[in-house]
């Protein structure tokens, strides 16, 4: 992974948004990542069209066992949603 790429990020809801990574730590096949994509709320907008917003360390899906805040490869499943244990 490189600076530039592509990737799907799944935000805290679990919602898929098309990303691009401006930062990638080295050393892992699935590294932890920075990245930027376009806010999916019609309502961020300004002179210069939908507002963007950044993640930072961001986990790969393998490393998740959650349903958002990771990021994935187009080719990737994303990780199932679960509901919550009951007390």
């Amino acid at each position: 992974m490189k600076v530039g790429d592509v990737v799907i990020y799944h935000d805290e809801r679990g919602v898929a948004h098309n990303a691009l990574l401006t930062s990638a730590w080295e050393g892992t096949q699935n590294p932890t990542v920075n990245l930027i994509f376009v806010s999916s709320d019609e309502s961020m907008q300004d002179s210069y069209g939908r507002q963007t917003k950044r993640e930072s360390s961001v986990i790969h899906a393998s490393n998740s066992t959650v349903h958002g805040r990771y990021w994935r490869r187009e080719t990737e499943e994303p990780v199932p949603y679960h509901a919550p244990a009951s007390a």
